[in-house]
């Protein structure tokens, strides 16, 4: 579990007044990477992150509209005129290597397909052709067999005026791909009983079985190729399999050159075979290994939720973009908690808790009051604009949500919500329990729309992100003090903040970043009411959250260890935060005592009449 601390909130907000809840100065993260740049790939780029891919070389995104983020839209369309058939069809494996050769060529030049996934053990989807192997490709009917002939052939009726020469150093390293490296997975991936029960398993949850196959194949399979790989090694001379997958990685980064990609600026057909070929082990130990103890990332795309899903390419521009670690892909940022990332959810309760009327919304795009507790975005937006995903992620009970909507994560913050069950109940917003229960309908949702493996895909992708406990801390706390003193309010805070992050584990979530309480005793209200005359930040709230801050860090820590493959993040942001309610003028702002808007001293979401004042 890592500790993630908040930084400077000056790349958030132009504003020179802090907002009475914090929500434009609230601190974005960065998970950044000690990896050296050199540790690349020279794969296919992330869609609508160049600036992402330049900044962390060594990260392989593949995406089926990453034209997008390479600027080709232009040669897109005219390759289109050029081929455009009306239905294409691969017959595949899953987890075969030569198959995932002509999906990444599919996907990169942005052709619409269809998968059939053949059952391996009878093979009665291909029944109809003479060749009983995979891949297949069918094009208007037209039958293509052997990956790197059906790329040729698709190459060909794409860019027939291009000719391929056999030795120039593309096709070189396109064979050096199907005679040396595909030949060193079988004895990597099956090289001990374990590895190959491991292989069998994801084949066999990936592929085209009945449940009787599946255990047959898991099993009988498992052992049958644990004994071929013994043979393989020995046919192709490999003494150390590690040794010789690892060497062939490094090979492939020194041909790289330096240059982003194989083919320069963008990849040609050697970096999608290398690609292609690798990325069917990406999720087992040998790749792990490789990645480990190698220069080479493999990882598959964030944007691979639909073939032809269509990205806007201003994404691609915009500045300071999160670097991730390498081996990292996010699909969309889901975020659960209150109003510091609500983006609207408010707006359709029958609470008094809204803010879709100016001045909110005067900094965002159109100067729209959207319901978000802020001038402009809020920190889940930025997150993901950080990561290339969307410039905002939309309220999930909108009811203008249109599908395509759905694809790069939701929001299902409510302002005025917290942990404390009683919190949300007060005031008549969305609890965080109920905020899960819409979380499994939204998971329904996407089902419908993508299909089951890639709506999986998102869920355990993306990045959720978790912002609770002000409104604990500021109302419910006063109302429960008689039965809890500081510390003991913080400790049921975090028995529920660790419950929700359970709860959330359980419905999918790996990534789960949790944001610490703020100085929630220093927002403008909190002065009014408990500073005093001169509105000193009340130590009393204040006291609560860094009680609950230092408990929750060794929960999350431990539900790290107890979680199987989590990735949980403890994101402190308050003593950033602090910081600059101290010392505003060292982060650009001018007041960090009073509100934006009104008489800056206590007004509330719906107080309507005091707002329009703002200065």
């Amino acid at each position: 579990m890592r500790r993630v601390t908040g930084l400077a909130a000056r790349t958030i907000s132009s504003s020179v007044a802090i907002n009475p809840r914090l929500s434009q100065t609230m601190a974005i993260t960065t998970i950044s990477s000690s990896e050296p740049i050199s540790r690349r790939f020279g794969g296919l780029p992330e869609i609508s992150t160049p600036s992402f891919a330049g900044g962390v070389a060594g990260i392989v995104f593949f995406s089926a509209a990453a034209a997008s983020s390479l600027g080709q839209e232009v040669h897109a369309k005219e390759m289109a005129q050029k081929f455009n058939p009306k239905e294409v069809v691969l017959y595949q494996y899953e987890a075969c290597p030569f198959c995932n050769k002509v999906k990444a060529f599919l996907d990169y030049n942005k052709i619409p397909y269809k998968i059939v996934e053949v059952n391996p053990i009878s093979k009665k989807e291909i029944k109809w052709s003479d060749y009983k192997k995979v891949p297949i490709l069918t094009v208007d009917g037209e039958q293509m067999v052997d990956s790197s002939v059906i790329i040729d052939s698709l190459f060909q009726k794409m860019h027939p005026e291009i000719s391929k020469s056999e030795e120039d150093e593309e096709t070189k390293w396109r064979k050096w791909v199907d005679n040396h490296l595909v030949h060193l997975l079988s004895p990597n991936i099956y090289r001990n009983t374990s590895e190959a029960l491991e292989s069998f398993d994801y084949i066999t949850t990936h592929g085209n079985f009945s449940f009787t196959e599946r255990l047959v194949a898991k099993y009988a399979g498992a052992t049958a190729m644990y004994f071929v790989s013994k043979k393989l090694k020995k046919k192709y001379n490999i003494t150390d399999e590690r040794a010789a997958l690892y060497d062939a990685a490094e090979t492939w980064v020194d041909a790289l050159k330096e240059r982003p990609y194989h083919g320069g600026s963008k990849p040609n057909l050697a970096d999608l075979a290398v690609f292609g070929v690798l990325r069917p082990i990406r999720y087992l130990r040998s790749g792990k290994d490789m990645v480990d103890n190698t220069r080479i990332v493999v990882e598959g795309s964030r944007n691979t939720l639909d073939q032809n899903t269509e990205t806007n390419a201003t994404e691609a521009k915009v500045e300071g973009t999160i670097k991730l670690p390498p081996n990292v892909s996010i699909p969309g940022v889901i975020t659960f908690g209150d109003s510091i990332v609500d983006s609207g959810n408010n707006n359709h309760l029958r609470t008094a808790l809204k803010c879709n009327f100016p001045p909110y919304g005067k900094d965002f795009p159109g100067k729209i009051a959207t319901g978000r507790f802020s001038d402009g975005r809020v920190p889940s937006d930025i997150v993901a604009e950080r990561l290339g995903i969307a410039e905002t992620i939309p309220a999930y009970l909108n009811p203008k949500l249109k599908n395509e909507d759905l694809l790069k994560g939701i929001n299902f913050a409510s302002g005025g919500s917290g942990y404390d069950p009683l919190t949300a109940k007060l005031v008549k917003v969305v609890s965080l329990s109920d905020q899960l229960k819409y979380f499994q309908e939204y998971k329904e949702k996407i089902k419908g729309i993508v299909g089951e493996e890639k709506a999986n895909f998102m869920v355990k992708n993306s990045l959720y992100l978790v912002v609770a406990s002000s409104n604990d801390i500021a109302h419910t706390y006063t109302a429960r003090s008689l039965k809890y003193n500081r510390t003991s309010y913080a400790d049921y805070l975090v028995g529920f903040s660790s419950k929700f992050v359970k709860d959330l584990y359980g419905l999918g979530a790996r990534r789960i970043g949790v944001f610490s309480a703020v100085p929630v005793g220093c927002v403008p209200a909190a002065r009014t009411v408990h500073g005093r005359l001169k509105r000193k930040c009340s130590d009393k709230l204040n006291e609560v959250a860094r009680h609950f801050n230092v408990k929750m860090f060794p929960t999350l820590e431990a539900l790290g260890k107890e979680l199987p493959d989590s990735k949980i993040a403890f994101i402190d942001v308050y003593d950033t935060l602090n910081d600059m309610i101290e010392n505003p003028k060292n982060y650009g702002f001018e007041v960090s005592n009073r509100g934006c808007c009104g008489t800056g001293l206590l007004e509330l979401p719906s107080n309507r009449k005091s707002l329009p004042n703002y200065r």
